[in-house]
Protein backbone atom coordinates (compact mmCIF):
# COMPACT_ATOMS: atom_id res chain seq x y z
CA UNK A 1 0.00 0.00 0.00
CA UNK A 2 3.05 2.53 0.85
CA UNK A 3 4.62 1.55 -2.64
CA UNK A 4 1.10 2.85 -4.32
CA UNK A 5 0.75 5.85 -2.09
CA UNK A 6 4.71 6.73 -3.46
CA UNK A 7 4.13 6.26 -7.15
CA UNK A 8 0.61 8.07 -6.67
CA UNK A 9 2.64 11.15 -5.23
CA UNK A 10 5.27 10.90 -8.25
CA UNK A 11 2.88 10.37 -11.16
CA UNK A 12 0.58 13.12 -9.05
CA UNK A 13 3.99 15.68 -9.26
CA UNK A 14 5.32 14.43 -13.09
CA UNK A 15 1.18 15.44 -14.24
CA UNK A 16 1.54 18.81 -12.82
CA UNK A 17 5.03 19.30 -14.51
CA UNK A 18 3.87 18.56 -17.41
CA UNK A 19 0.11 19.95 -17.83
CA UNK A 20 1.39 23.21 -15.95
CA UNK A 21 2.42 24.69 -19.23
CA UNK A 22 -0.70 24.45 -20.85
CA UNK A 23 -2.83 25.82 -18.17
CA UNK A 24 -0.57 28.86 -17.20
CA UNK A 25 0.17 29.38 -21.47
CA UNK A 26 -2.84 31.53 -21.63
CA UNK A 27 -2.04 33.71 -18.78
CA UNK A 28 1.54 33.90 -20.11
CA UNK A 29 0.52 34.53 -23.39
CA UNK A 30 -1.47 37.95 -22.47
CA UNK A 31 1.19 39.67 -20.19
CA UNK A 32 3.64 42.00 -22.28
CA UNK A 33 7.07 41.45 -23.01
CA UNK A 34 10.02 43.46 -21.95
CA UNK A 35 12.91 43.51 -24.33
CA UNK A 36 16.25 45.59 -24.61
CA UNK A 37 16.53 47.81 -27.67
CA UNK A 38 12.63 47.84 -28.99
CA UNK A 39 10.54 50.44 -29.99
CA UNK A 40 7.23 50.29 -30.39
CA UNK A 41 5.56 52.49 -33.00
CA UNK A 42 1.85 53.41 -33.55
CA UNK A 43 0.76 53.12 -37.45
CA UNK A 44 -2.33 54.18 -38.51
CA UNK A 45 -3.46 53.56 -41.88
CA UNK A 46 -4.83 56.04 -44.14
CA UNK A 47 -6.12 53.83 -46.60
CA UNK A 48 -8.14 51.22 -44.16
CA UNK A 49 -8.18 53.64 -40.71
CA UNK A 50 -6.88 50.83 -39.13
CA UNK A 51 -4.51 50.83 -36.37
CA UNK A 52 -0.96 49.33 -36.35
CA UNK A 53 2.16 49.09 -34.64
CA UNK A 54 5.65 48.56 -35.59
CA UNK A 55 7.75 46.75 -32.80
CA UNK A 56 11.33 47.83 -33.94
CA UNK A 57 14.18 45.97 -32.51
CA UNK A 58 17.61 47.46 -32.75
CA UNK A 59 20.91 46.39 -32.66
CA UNK A 60 22.96 47.05 -29.72
CA UNK A 61 25.23 48.94 -31.39
CA UNK A 62 22.83 51.18 -33.29
CA UNK A 63 23.26 54.76 -31.19
CA UNK A 64 26.77 54.50 -31.24
CA UNK A 65 27.41 53.99 -34.90
CA UNK A 66 25.29 56.98 -37.12
CA UNK A 67 27.21 56.19 -40.51
CA UNK A 68 26.98 51.89 -40.30
CA UNK A 69 24.18 50.68 -42.47
CA UNK A 70 21.92 47.62 -41.37
CA UNK A 71 20.22 44.61 -42.81
CA UNK A 72 16.55 44.32 -42.12
CA UNK A 73 13.93 41.94 -41.69
CA UNK A 74 10.40 42.62 -41.96
CA UNK A 75 8.06 40.28 -40.22
CA UNK A 76 4.18 39.91 -40.05
CA UNK A 77 2.60 39.56 -36.08
CA UNK A 78 5.22 41.59 -34.27
CA UNK A 79 3.08 40.92 -31.19
CA UNK A 80 3.70 37.22 -31.17
CA UNK A 81 6.99 36.90 -32.42
CA UNK A 82 9.19 39.50 -31.58
CA UNK A 83 10.47 37.83 -28.48
CA UNK A 84 11.43 34.58 -29.89
CA UNK A 85 12.53 36.05 -33.36
CA UNK A 86 14.82 38.41 -30.92
CA UNK A 87 16.19 34.86 -29.61
CA UNK A 88 16.86 33.68 -32.15
CA UNK A 89 18.59 36.18 -33.66
CA UNK A 90 20.89 36.73 -30.42
CA UNK A 91 22.11 33.43 -30.53
CA UNK A 92 22.65 33.51 -34.37
CA UNK A 93 24.72 36.75 -33.75
CA UNK A 94 26.37 34.88 -30.42
CA UNK A 95 28.29 32.54 -33.02
CA UNK A 96 28.51 35.31 -35.98
CA UNK A 97 26.84 33.76 -38.08
CA UNK A 98 24.44 37.26 -38.91
CA UNK A 99 25.60 40.20 -39.20
CA UNK A 100 23.94 42.98 -36.80
CA UNK A 101 19.72 43.29 -38.13
CA UNK A 102 17.28 45.52 -37.56
CA UNK A 103 14.09 43.62 -36.99
CA UNK A 104 10.91 45.42 -38.14
CA UNK A 105 7.52 43.28 -36.52
CA UNK A 106 4.18 44.89 -37.93
CA UNK A 107 1.13 43.94 -35.68
CA UNK A 108 -2.21 44.91 -35.22
CA UNK A 109 -2.80 47.77 -31.88
CA UNK A 110 -4.89 47.13 -29.25
CA UNK A 111 -6.69 45.03 -26.45
CA UNK A 112 -8.83 41.82 -27.91
CA UNK A 113 -7.93 42.41 -31.28
CA UNK A 114 -9.67 39.59 -33.43
CA UNK A 115 -6.41 38.82 -35.77
CA UNK A 116 -8.65 36.36 -38.05
CA UNK A 117 -11.05 39.08 -39.26
CA UNK A 118 -8.28 41.58 -39.22
CA UNK A 119 -5.70 39.75 -41.04
CA UNK A 120 -8.52 38.68 -43.78
CA UNK A 121 -9.54 42.00 -44.41
CA UNK A 122 -5.66 42.31 -45.05
CA UNK A 123 -5.39 39.78 -47.78
CA UNK A 124 -9.09 39.82 -49.83
CA UNK A 125 -8.73 41.84 -52.46
CA UNK A 126 -11.66 45.13 -52.75
CA UNK A 127 -13.84 44.76 -55.67
CA UNK A 128 -12.88 47.50 -58.09
CA UNK A 129 -15.42 49.76 -59.15
CA UNK A 130 -15.23 50.96 -62.60
CA UNK A 131 -13.38 54.11 -62.04
CA UNK A 132 -10.85 52.09 -60.75
CA UNK A 133 -10.36 49.72 -64.37
CA UNK A 134 -10.28 52.64 -66.75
Amino acid sequence: MKLIKKYSKINLKLLIILLGPVFLSPIVAQSKYDLQNIEIVPLKNELTSRDHELTISLPESYNRSTDKKYPVLYFLDGYWHTSLLNSIKGLLRFDNVIPEVIMVGMSYQGKNVNYDSLRLLDLLPERMTTADRV
